[in-house]
Formats: structure tokens, sequence, C-alpha cells
């Protein structure tokens, strides 16, 4: 879930107008919210401002404890994606949450 600033059109009572500057709710985090035309050519969501070099999908499931509720995903100083679980009996164990499609 995410926080949006957004104008609703009177008409079709979607967003008419929004910024793409966005909050997550859950942990605080600043993102660039997704808009309708930022899809690849086959119509499928683009993830990134840029195209990717090989497309990838994001497990946030946790290895050790099996839950996707305390992870919290950064980056490491090479900007590879790297989770982080926050549960009391991971003790914040770090893994790669990225894996190639």
């Amino acid at each position: 879930m995410f926080a949006m600033l957004a104008v609703f059109d009177d008409e079709t009572r979607l967003p008419g107008f929004f910024l793409t500057d966005g909050l997550c709710v859950a942990c605080n985090a600043l993102v660039r919210l997704p808009t309708p035309v930022d899809q690849w050519p086959d119509g499928t969501p683009m993830l990134a401002l840029a195209p990717m070099q090989v497309p990838v999908t994001i497990d946030l499931t946790c290895p050790q404890c099996g839950s996707a509720e305390s992870t919290v995903v950064i980056s490491d100083e090479g900007g590879h994606v790297i989770a982080v679980c926050q549960g009391a009996q991971c003790m914040r164990l770090p893994f790669d949450a990225t894996r190639e499609v």
C-alpha cells in the first residue's frame, strides 16, 4: 500500500492527475509510482524507469522463517538488491531476494 497525491476526474472517478512520488505506508520508503504509460511493448507493467538487462522477480519470503511480513529490501554498495528479515528468530540475516525470470 502506498500513499500518493491525486486529483480525481469527475467523469471517470479515476485519478486524472497524480504525482509519481509516493510513500510506502509499511516502511516509509520513498518510491516512484507507476503510471499507465509505464508498460513494456507487450503490455506488461514496467517495474523500472529504464529497461532492465535481465528480467527478475523479487521474492521477499525469508528462507529461514518462511514469512515475508518482516522483510526489508536494501541495496548493498554495488547496487544489488538484498533483503533482510527483521523477524525475532531470524536476527536480521540478509538474503538475495531476486531471481531471473
